[in-house]
């Protein structure tokens, strides 16, 4: 079997009948192609854009997420200007 059809065949294994985004995501994470870090990251930008929209400063979304996630400021920033 070569590889390609043997990744989608373990892939079809791991997966329900229906898979949805949260079932790839999960997959990717137990699998390792997605990092925990990276993960993270998106999820902070997502909150960020949230916090945003709903008519926070970027100062404010950047403090509130910092404490959300247990990092620094700085790092928020870093996270979503980067």
């Amino acid at each position: 079997m070569n590889m390609k059809k043997e990744a989608a065949h373990r892939l079809k294994e791991r997966l329900p009948d229906h898979p949805n985004a949260e079932d790839f995501v999960r997959i990717g994470l137990e699998s390792g192609l997605i990092s925990p870090k990276t993960m993270r990251d998106f999820l902070i930008r997502a909150d960020f854009e949230e916090e945003i929209a709903s008519g926070q400063s970027q100062t404010g979304a950047c403090w509130e997420l910092a404490e959300k996630y247990s990092l620094s400021k700085p790092a928020v920033h870093h996270i979503v200007k980067g």
